[in-house]
């Protein structure tokens, strides 16, 4: 006979095998689990990550160090790398891994953080010290959907700061009677001007992907110059007191609107919109423009889009630059038979074109003017400018501007 007790104790009992089973499979969820989150994975990744980030910095730094020695030396040009874009950055450093394209970039010559913010790796570079100069929002110029005319919420400061322009270097004066315009005498009373910062809303003039330049919406800070003394020094003049006024250490630099920004921003191209032609008589030698023709002396080696109408595709930009009279800088440049020279002085804009003339300083019968015009402060955004994590705006207008952090 059969031993019925052995039987029914020597075996593992169904229920006993499906909970060992349920057991194992939690402890296998558990172990894969703590790898993948936070465990020997991710650290290995981390590790990875951190050792690339430093043998980039070594490669950068190696390069930059090439670049100044070939600018000290004359040996070519030099200097820090400003570059964003991924192609770009792997010119720089071959070795760059294809998986962090956006999450870092080069600005001012050293790794900053990137578009691309999602942890950890937003976390990892903040611990190497990358993110605290470019922060920890999408690079301005990467913002999708940021176009010319869109307004940002750039603020140089709150401070209220003046700049000092004295009349010795400005030309600006008035005569005994009042005036404004006489023929220059002994009795010239020079003017020193208080120049203000002023609240402005500022608009995309320009983004090329990887820096974003800034226009005020208006002409402001109605300066006064007049003479050879205000032809000669107004370009610099003008960039000095918004350099003053409106740049900002570590984001932007401002400077006064200038004949080459028109050109850039209208797309101008010699040889399509701009025709250079000679005529022996010397009486027609000039430049002949798609929309009027200007007459010289000499030809015209510089160029400037004028008009009324503007080329289609630029309607924003037409709309920003042409609409005020205010002070341009310029530079003109002359050739003749046996000559060629620059000269750096004023125009102004005058609402649907550049007065090519400069008249308000080349007057005739002796008369050299002195007048008052807004200028047009320009401020360049460093390519590590990024949005706030906060921004809820779409640049559409004043009051939704992008904001920066």
């Amino acid at each position: 006979m059969k031993n019925l007790k052995n039987s029914k104790t020597s075996g593992i009992s169904l229920v006993a095998l499906i909970v060992t089973i349920i057991v194992l499979i939690i402890l296998t969820a558990a172990v894969i689990v703590t790898f993948m989150e936070g465990g020997i994975i991710e650290k290995a990744k981390e590790a990875v990550f951190k050792s690339d980030i430093r043998t980039y910095q070594e490669i950068l730094a190696v390069k930059n160090a090439e670049n100044m020695i070939n600018l000290a030396t004359g040996n070519g040009e030099g200097g820090l790398y400003n570059e964003t874009e991924y192609e770009k950055i792997k010119e720089i450093i071959p070795e760059f891994k294809e998986e962090y394209k956006d999450l870092i970039a080069i600005s001012n010559g050293e790794i900053v953080l990137g578009s691309r913010t999602e942890a950890p790796y937003s976390t990892w570079l903040s611990e190497l010290g990358i993110g605290e100069n470019a922060g920890t929002g999408i690079l301005l110029a990467k913002v999708e959907g940021l176009e010319v005319g869109h307004y940002v919420a750039y603020n140089p400061g709150n401070d209220e700061l003046t700049y000092t322009l004295l009349g010795t270097d400005s030309g600006y004066y008035i005569s005994e009677d009042g005036q404004t315009s006489y023929m220059l005498g002994d009795n010239v009373a020079f003017i020193d001007q208080e120049i203000t910062r002023q609240t402005v809303n500022w608009r995309v003039l320009k983004n090329d992907g990887n820096q974003v330049t800034l226009i005020s919406e208006t002409p402001i800070d109605n300066i006064g110059l007049g003479g050879d003394l205000g032809y000669t020094n107004g370009p610099a003049k003008l960039d000095e007191i918004y350099d003053t006024l409106y740049s900002k250490s570590g984001v932007g630099t401002a400077r006064n609107l200038n004949e080459d920004d028109v050109n850039e921003a209208m797309e101008v191209v010699i040889g399509d919109d701009v025709k250079i032609y000679y005529d022996e008589s010397e009486e027609n030698t000039g430049i002949e423009i798609e929309y009027g023709t200007v007459i010289r002396a000499v030809p015209v080696t510089y160029y400037s889009y004028n008009g009324e109408n503007f080329k289609e595709g630029h309607e924003k930009e037409y709309e920003l630059i042409f609409n005020g009279v205010y002070w341009l800088s310029s530079t003109y440049g002359y050739t003749t038979l046996v000559d060629s020279f620059d000269i750096t002085g004023l125009k102004i804009i005058n609402n649907k074109y550049i007065d090519r003339d400069g008249g308000i300083f080349n007057a005739t019968d002796g008369y050299q003017e002195s007048l008052r015009h807004p200028g047009r402060p320009i401020v360049v955004l460093n390519s590590n400018v990024a949005l706030s994590a906060t921004n809820t705006g779409d640049g559409s207008s004043a009051s939704s501007a992008w904001q920066l952090q």
